[in-house]
């Protein structure tokens, strides 16, 4: 009997679906029909039109795709939808892209020469549980405009399967977008496959290491997902600042790349800051992620939820203060908030999936930009001083920054086509005269 899959709902832990998981044989049968679609065969404008199609069937069926994902992730159901609308978002943004992918012609003398932008081939791409939908489609949309194919090991397979119903609806080719299921062994069998030309993986760092360490000399597109840092100026709205930094610290659990783990606050306004955050914190509603009002859902699984009670006992043992938060009832977690943090703590050096925050006062401000300074960080300003506003903006070596505002996913053309020139290869022509 082939072994399975039973997907379980993090709320009540209860069998959603059960699921078959792939063999070898079946990996390679996926990668077989990826590697034999005509995808790439096409002409761009109907590449384009399959990828609007496709945005379009994902919004159409927005409540339904937010529904499983609550399902499947625990995720709230607010933010579920909001992550729907972005997949939609991809897929419309890919389709315009995908008609701009043309090649140059080069200037030679005597001679005619062009550039063109070939398909690299099949794509493997490894999506994490947070975002099951809207990261498997940031790659897979550019990747398919693009003229490759893809084969998806999604964490979650229920999301990733019903995407594959919705591109065959739109019209995708047999074999353009494929869906294996199962353990580390499928990550294994999937890029032992010579037929798989690139990878690309949205997750933590050992994750995406692991990953491109298996892919070789492929070309690999790393996601890594980092912890997103705050830092509020004592010019800050201290009301706004406090409320959008709770909100966020402690979305879906904390489970979001997108959540705020630390928080650094001036000195001068620490205190004030303190004690609005708590009061923010203390509003936000734990419960049933399908409820509308629910902030914070259960994490994904019993051993996350005791790793993340584990993580803040070790803390308080190093010599840090809990202000609140430390009961845990299954799965759900109370938002934990942490302060008199040292750089040298465990959980200021590790990652942390869950509902904590961590406080610590600043006294100059370049001392609190050098905490942030990093390429992978995704970043948060609060100030109303509208220099720093701008320094911060045009000099951080961020991922990404957020003026008065929590950090945020945010889809844009320019990232899409730069997913798809990565996808690609150029290929160079040059004809010469045969007289």
């Amino acid at each position: 009997m082939a072994a399975e899959i039973k997907v379980t709902n993090p709320y009540d832990n209860r069998v959603v679906a059960t699921v078959p998981m792939f063999t070898e044989r079946e990996v390679r049968a996926a990668v077989g029909r990826a590697a034999d679609s005509t995808v790439g065969d096409l002409p761009a404008r109907e590449r384009a039109g399959f990828l609007y199609r496709a945005g379009a069937l994902i919004e159409e069926h927005i409540d339904s795709l937010a529904k499983l994902i609550v399902r499947e992730s625990g995720k709230p159901v607010r933010l579920a939808r909001r992550e729907v609308a972005q997949a939609a978002e991809v897929f419309t943004l890919a389709a315009g892209e995908a008609n701009r992918l043309t090649g140059e012609t080069l200037d030679l003398p005597w001679q005619l020469g062009n550039v063109a932008a070939i398909p690299a081939g099949v794509t493997a791409v490894f999506v994490p549980y947070n975002y099951p939908l809207a990261d498997v489609a940031r790659y897979t949309a550019p990747a398919l405009a693009a003229g490759c194919t893809v084969v998806v090991k999604p964490e979650l397979p229920l999301t990733a399967l019903r995407m594959l119903d919705l591109l065959e609806n739109a019209g995708l080719p047999s074999g353009a977008f494929e869906v294996v299921l199962g353990d580390d062994a499928v990550n294994e069998w999937l890029l032992a496959d010579p037929r798989v030309a690139q990878a690309a993986v949205v997750g933590s760092p050992g994750m995406a290491e692991s990953i491109a360490r298996r892919a070789g000399l492929r070309r690999t597109l790393l996601d890594v997902q980092s912890q997103a840092i705050a830092i509020v100026d004592a010019e800050a709205d201290l009301p706004r600042a406090a409320t959008v930094c709770a909100s966020s610290a402690f979305a879906f659990g904390g489970q979001l790349d997108t959540c705020l783990r630390r928080i650094h606050v001036h000195r001068s306004v620490y205190d004030e800051f303190r004690f609005r955050f708590l009061d923010a914190a203390g509003e936000l509603v734990s419960g049933n992620p399908m409820q509308e009002d629910t902030d914070l859902g259960p994490l994904r699984s019993d051993d996350a939820a005791q790793q993340v009670i584990d993580q803040v006992n070790g803390a308080i043992e190093e010599g840090a203060w809990l202000l609140a938060g430390g009961e845990r009832d299954g799965r759900m977690v109370a938002p934990l908030v942490l302060e008199n943090l040292d750089d040298a703590m465990q959980i200021m050096q590790e990652p942390v999936v869950g509902p904590v925050a961590c406080l610590s006062p600043f006294d100059k401000i370049d001392d609190a930009l050098r905490l942030v300074n990093c390429p992978t960080t995704l970043m948060s300003l609060f100030t109303r001083d509208l220099n720093l506003a701008v320094r911060v903006a045009q000099c951080l070596d961020a991922a990404g920054v957020a003026i008065n505002d929590a950090p945020t996913r945010h889809e844009s053309p320019q990232q899409v086509r730069r997913r798809m020139d990565s996808m690609t290869h150029l290929r160079t022509v040059i004809m010469a005269s045969a007289e």
